[in-house]
């Protein structure tokens, strides 16, 4: 099956849709939630499409190097391999697109929902609880006023408030008996109205629902499995016109795999861990992709 050719920042443009907030990182189990109808409140598909151009627009001319035309050389000799000189273009940018795709799906895989969405609800209830706590400048103006006198002895204690220059009094009894201003109702009424402010953008997020992505087979796939199990061994055998084949019931591995670290190499990839990727790894990895793409409706 022929695979339809986009520039790297085309191919970007889909990723960088699910890096924005309203997609970012939600996993399968979380989705129902997120998922009931279609979006609303600010968080509209036009909103996010434009914040996607903005990305895109931002971006540096031309597709990211991480492996150098030089250094494509040198990687095709140390494995013996040969390209023709009018397709290395081509072989040096598949390469480096796919890296940058790597790099792009990592991002989402650092920071699921999981891992900020409990905490995110917590902030949510306290800020609603606390706003209801906070006192009504007009209906609970005896505590608004004490709070604000509270706020006024700190400040004359431990200096003004930052971004609120205080100013002199004529007639103390104007500020319960301070000679000097130092705007604590101000500020007492800025912390009201940035609770209820922040509250509710954070409610319009809880309270969205979007519709489910439509994810296929290759884009469901983790970014170490979809670039070492499924993209290279696909370069690979695209440019090289052989088959990727291996074996997990041998110890040795073939000219793919060794490609495969090799490029990895020369872009400096390695595991979370921080070790390189294994032989054994990579033909995993592809063995996973393989079953994975076999889903795929002919």
């Amino acid at each position: 099956m022929s695979r339809t050719k986009f520039s790297p920042t085309e191919s970007s443009k889909k990723r960088l849709l699910r890096l924005t907030p309203l997609f970012a990182s939600i996993p399968s189990a979380s989705q129902p939630k997120f998922a009931s109808n279609a979006p609303q409140g600010p968080l509209l598909v036009e909103d996010v499409e434009q914040h996607v151009q903005e990305l895109i627009a931002n971006l540096p001319p031309g597709a990211p190097v991480y492996i150098s035309r030089t250094k494509t050389r040198g990687l095709l000799a140390s494995l013996r391999m040969h390209i023709s000189g009018r397709r290395l273009p081509d072989f040096a940018e598949a390469i480096n697109a796919a890296i940058n795709e790597y790099q792009l799906r990592l991002l989402p895989e650092r920071i699921p929902l999981s891992a900020w969405l409990p905490r995110y609800e917590k902030i949510l209830a306290l800020l609603r609880k606390l706003r209801s706590l906070l006192p009504d400048a007009d209906k609970d103006d005896l505590l608004f006023r004490i709070i604000s006198y509270f706020g006024e002895h700190h400040a004359g204690s431990h200096g003004p408030h930052p971004d609120l220059p205080p100013y002199e009094l004529e007639d103390p009894l104007d500020n319960m008996w301070f000679t000097v201003n130092y705007r604590s109702s101000e500020r007492l009424k800025t912390l009201i109205t940035s609770v209820q402010e922040v509250a509710d953008w954070m409610q319009n997020f809880a309270d969205a629902r979007v519709d489910e992505i439509e994810e296929s087979p290759e884009e469901k796939l983790s970014a170490a499995i979809w670039l070492t199990g499924h993209e290279l061994p696909r370069i690979y055998e695209a440019f090289f016109n052989r088959s990727f084949g291996v074996s997990l019931s041998t110890k040795s591995y073939g000219p793919g795999v060794r490609f495969i670290i090799h490029v990895l190499d020369a872009a400096e990839i390695t595991a979370p861990s921080g070790k390189k990727f294994s032989p054994h790894t990579i033909r995993t990895y592809r063995r996973r992709a393989q079953q994975a793409m076999a889903t795929v409706k002919p």
